[in-house]
């Protein structure tokens, strides 16, 4: 009688560790903080950037970024942060693309951020202004322009060099 009574003890002990066990995943930092688990799907580096203008498409290069993100093996969130440099001369670009002034430009982010901006230079030491988008109507000639967009999980900034006639 005994034996039963200790085999259904250690049934009923496993029922209940196995139906508390099969609670929704959580990830624990060493601080012993929740993280989302839908932060384990962030990716290390910040979304990719592409600018069609008129009939071409352009891939910006990314030049800085400073992004969180969940890490493996740490079992934790992870900060990434890289210096951003100042834009090389324009002499020293070798190819630009050459665009028309009344293109139309798009930015296509692989994942909207929540704002961006647009600052442009006509060389490396003369900033023309910031914006809120690249318009190129009002510009002619050689020009560097960095976009710099904003996440939940950071900020990254891209440069590219235009020759708009």
């Amino acid at each position: 009688m005994i034996e039963i009574k200790i085999v259904i003890s250690l049934l009923i002990t496993l029922t209940i560790i196995m139906g508390c066990s099969s609670e929704e995943e959580r990830i624990v930092n060493v601080n012993n903080d929740e993280i989302p688990t839908e932060n384990k799907n962030i990716s290390k580096l910040p979304p990719g950037l592409s600018i069609s203008i008129g009939e071409e498409t352009i891939r910006p290069f990314l030049i800085g970024y400073s992004w969180s993100y969940y890490d493996e093996y740490e079992d934790s969130m992870a900060t990434i942060e890289t210096e951003s440099i100042p834009p090389p001369s324009l002499e020293n670009i070798d190819k630009l693309t050459t665009v028309s002034s009344n293109s139309e430009v798009v930015l296509k982010f692989e994942k909207a951020p929540t704002d961006y901006q647009v600052i442009i230079w006509e060389s490396e030491s003369n900033v023309t202004g910031t914006f809120d988008e690249l318009d190129l109507s009002q510009l002619k000639g050689k020009f560097i322009f960095r976009v710099t967009g904003h996440w939940e999980e950071g900020k990254a900034s891209y440069f590219l060099y235009l020759n708009i006639q």
